[in-house]
Protein backbone atom coordinates (compact mmCIF):
# COMPACT_ATOMS: atom_id res chain seq x y z
CA UNK A 1 0.00 0.00 0.00
CA UNK A 2 2.90 2.41 0.63
CA UNK A 3 4.04 1.87 -2.97
CA UNK A 4 0.55 2.81 -4.11
CA UNK A 5 0.55 5.92 -1.88
CA UNK A 6 3.91 6.94 -3.34
CA UNK A 7 2.54 6.44 -6.86
CA UNK A 8 -0.51 8.62 -6.15
CA UNK A 9 1.67 11.24 -4.47
CA UNK A 10 3.94 11.38 -7.53
CA UNK A 11 0.88 11.62 -9.79
CA UNK A 12 -0.45 14.60 -7.86
CA UNK A 13 2.98 16.26 -7.87
CA UNK A 14 3.17 15.69 -11.61
CA UNK A 15 -0.30 17.21 -11.97
CA UNK A 16 0.80 20.43 -10.26
CA UNK A 17 3.95 20.54 -12.35
CA UNK A 18 1.98 19.98 -15.56
CA UNK A 19 -0.53 22.69 -14.65
CA UNK A 20 2.34 25.17 -14.19
CA UNK A 21 3.94 23.95 -17.41
CA UNK A 22 0.63 24.36 -19.27
CA UNK A 23 0.37 27.95 -18.04
CA UNK A 24 3.93 28.71 -19.12
CA UNK A 25 3.39 27.02 -22.49
CA UNK A 26 0.22 29.03 -23.11
CA UNK A 27 2.10 32.28 -22.48
CA UNK A 28 5.01 31.11 -24.65
CA UNK A 29 2.65 29.98 -27.42
CA UNK A 30 1.00 33.39 -27.63
CA UNK A 31 4.38 35.14 -27.71
CA UNK A 32 5.79 32.67 -30.23
CA UNK A 33 2.76 32.92 -32.51
CA UNK A 34 3.11 36.69 -32.86
CA UNK A 35 6.87 36.37 -33.51
CA UNK A 36 6.36 33.51 -35.97
CA UNK A 37 3.69 35.46 -37.89
CA UNK A 38 6.03 38.43 -38.27
CA UNK A 39 8.91 36.19 -39.40
CA UNK A 40 6.71 34.31 -41.88
CA UNK A 41 5.61 37.53 -43.53
CA UNK A 42 9.23 38.59 -44.00
CA UNK A 43 10.54 35.26 -45.34
CA UNK A 44 7.70 34.22 -47.66
CA UNK A 45 8.45 37.07 -50.02
CA UNK A 46 12.14 36.05 -50.18
CA UNK A 47 11.45 32.49 -51.32
CA UNK A 48 11.03 31.89 -55.04
CA UNK A 49 7.44 31.63 -56.20
CA UNK A 50 6.02 32.48 -52.79
CA UNK A 51 6.56 28.91 -51.50
CA UNK A 52 7.19 28.40 -47.83
CA UNK A 53 10.77 27.80 -46.67
CA UNK A 54 10.02 24.14 -45.91
CA UNK A 55 8.63 23.54 -49.40
CA UNK A 56 11.43 25.45 -51.10
CA UNK A 57 14.05 23.35 -49.35
CA UNK A 58 12.44 20.09 -50.41
CA UNK A 59 10.11 19.50 -47.47
CA UNK A 60 10.20 19.76 -43.72
CA UNK A 61 13.15 18.21 -41.92
CA UNK A 62 12.32 15.27 -39.68
CA UNK A 63 14.10 14.37 -36.49
CA UNK A 64 16.01 11.12 -36.75
CA UNK A 65 14.38 8.29 -34.78
CA UNK A 66 16.36 6.43 -32.16
CA UNK A 67 15.49 2.96 -33.42
CA UNK A 68 16.51 1.59 -30.02
CA UNK A 69 14.34 -1.29 -28.98
CA UNK A 70 12.36 -1.45 -32.23
CA UNK A 71 13.67 -4.86 -33.21
CA UNK A 72 13.20 -6.18 -29.68
CA UNK A 73 9.67 -4.81 -29.59
CA UNK A 74 8.75 -6.40 -32.90
CA UNK A 75 10.19 -9.73 -31.76
CA UNK A 76 8.12 -9.72 -28.55
CA UNK A 77 4.85 -8.73 -30.23
CA UNK A 78 2.75 -11.80 -30.84
CA UNK A 79 0.32 -10.38 -33.38
CA UNK A 80 0.36 -8.51 -36.66
CA UNK A 81 -1.14 -5.08 -37.16
CA UNK A 82 -3.86 -6.64 -39.30
CA UNK A 83 -4.79 -9.10 -36.54
CA UNK A 84 -4.83 -6.23 -34.04
CA UNK A 85 -7.11 -4.12 -36.27
CA UNK A 86 -9.62 -6.99 -36.46
CA UNK A 87 -9.64 -7.19 -32.65
CA UNK A 88 -10.42 -3.46 -32.43
CA UNK A 89 -13.76 -3.77 -34.24
CA UNK A 90 -16.52 -2.77 -31.83
CA UNK A 91 -14.13 -1.94 -28.99
CA UNK A 92 -14.86 1.81 -28.81
CA UNK A 93 -18.53 0.96 -28.16
CA UNK A 94 -17.71 -1.70 -25.55
CA UNK A 95 -14.97 0.41 -23.92
CA UNK A 96 -16.01 4.07 -24.36
CA UNK A 97 -13.89 6.99 -23.25
CA UNK A 98 -15.40 9.13 -20.47
CA UNK A 99 -18.05 11.56 -21.71
CA UNK A 100 -16.00 14.59 -20.62
CA UNK A 101 -13.33 13.65 -23.19
CA UNK A 102 -15.68 14.66 -26.04
CA UNK A 103 -15.48 18.36 -25.17
CA UNK A 104 -12.80 20.72 -26.46
CA UNK A 105 -9.73 21.62 -24.40
CA UNK A 106 -9.47 25.36 -24.19
CA UNK A 107 -6.11 26.77 -23.14
CA UNK A 108 -4.54 23.40 -22.33
CA UNK A 109 -2.01 21.23 -24.07
CA UNK A 110 -3.41 18.13 -25.80
CA UNK A 111 -0.89 16.02 -23.88
CA UNK A 112 -1.95 17.11 -20.38
CA UNK A 113 -4.56 15.11 -18.53
CA UNK A 114 -7.88 16.59 -17.60
CA UNK A 115 -8.74 17.57 -14.05
CA UNK A 116 -11.67 15.14 -14.14
CA UNK A 117 -9.23 12.30 -14.78
CA UNK A 118 -7.12 13.20 -11.76
CA UNK A 119 -10.29 13.32 -9.66
CA UNK A 120 -11.20 9.79 -10.76
CA UNK A 121 -7.74 8.24 -10.52
CA UNK A 122 -6.98 9.72 -7.10
CA UNK A 123 -10.10 8.05 -5.72
CA UNK A 124 -8.62 4.63 -6.42
CA UNK A 125 -6.91 2.57 -3.74
CA UNK A 126 -4.51 -0.36 -4.03
CA UNK A 127 -7.53 -2.69 -3.70
CA UNK A 128 -9.61 -1.00 -6.41
CA UNK A 129 -10.62 -3.63 -8.94
CA UNK A 130 -10.04 -2.72 -12.57
CA UNK A 131 -10.28 -4.33 -16.00
CA UNK A 132 -8.18 -3.38 -18.98
CA UNK A 133 -9.43 -3.40 -22.53
CA UNK A 134 -7.81 -6.36 -24.30
CA UNK A 135 -5.05 -5.49 -26.79
CA UNK A 136 -5.79 -1.76 -26.71
CA UNK A 137 -2.40 -0.60 -27.98
CA UNK A 138 -1.01 -1.23 -31.46
CA UNK A 139 1.58 -3.98 -31.91
CA UNK A 140 5.11 -2.98 -32.80
CA UNK A 141 5.27 -0.20 -30.23
CA UNK A 142 6.99 -0.22 -26.86
CA UNK A 143 3.74 0.80 -25.19
CA UNK A 144 2.07 -2.31 -26.66
CA UNK A 145 4.57 -4.61 -24.97
CA UNK A 146 4.19 -2.86 -21.60
CA UNK A 147 0.40 -2.70 -21.92
CA UNK A 148 0.14 -6.41 -22.69
CA UNK A 149 1.99 -7.10 -19.44
CA UNK A 150 0.22 -4.74 -17.05
CA UNK A 151 -3.22 -5.18 -18.61
CA UNK A 152 -3.39 -8.61 -16.95
CA UNK A 153 -3.81 -6.87 -13.58
CA UNK A 154 -7.11 -7.13 -11.74
CA UNK A 155 -6.38 -4.47 -9.11
CA UNK A 156 -4.53 -1.16 -9.09
CA UNK A 157 -1.80 -2.68 -6.87
CA UNK A 158 -1.29 -5.54 -9.36
CA UNK A 159 -1.03 -3.02 -12.21
CA UNK A 160 1.82 -1.29 -10.38
CA UNK A 161 3.58 -4.60 -9.79
CA UNK A 162 3.22 -5.53 -13.47
CA UNK A 163 4.87 -2.32 -14.66
CA UNK A 164 2.14 0.28 -14.98
CA UNK A 165 2.93 3.88 -14.05
CA UNK A 166 0.39 6.32 -12.58
CA UNK A 167 0.55 8.33 -15.81
CA UNK A 168 -0.49 5.16 -17.66
CA UNK A 169 -3.68 5.10 -15.60
CA UNK A 170 -4.52 8.64 -16.71
CA UNK A 171 -3.73 7.95 -20.36
CA UNK A 172 -5.59 4.66 -20.42
CA UNK A 173 -8.59 5.95 -18.48
CA UNK A 174 -9.04 8.95 -20.79
CA UNK A 175 -9.10 6.62 -23.79
CA UNK A 176 -11.50 4.09 -22.30
CA UNK A 177 -8.87 1.38 -21.84
CA UNK A 178 -9.72 0.88 -18.13
CA UNK A 179 -13.00 0.01 -16.45
CA UNK A 180 -13.15 0.66 -12.72
CA UNK A 181 -15.15 -1.90 -10.78
CA UNK A 182 -14.49 -0.50 -7.27
CA UNK A 183 -14.20 0.06 -4.43
CA UNK A 184 -13.09 3.69 -4.65
CA UNK A 185 -12.65 6.46 -2.08
CA UNK A 186 -15.52 8.90 -1.56
CA UNK A 187 -13.15 11.86 -1.99
CA UNK A 188 -10.04 12.17 -4.17
CA UNK A 189 -6.69 12.29 -2.43
CA UNK A 190 -5.22 15.75 -2.15
CA UNK A 191 -1.60 15.74 -1.04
Amino acid sequence: SSRFDQAISSLLSARLLLQRLDQAMAIHHVQRRSTKTAMTRKTVGKVAGGKSLARASGGAQKKPGSGKGVEKTKAVTGMTTEQWRKLQVGMPEKWPAPAYMEGPREGRSHTSYRDETYEVVTRWSAETKIRYRPHAKAPGSKSHVRYEEYSQARTVAEALKLGSFPADWCWDYERGFIKVLGPVREEPLDI
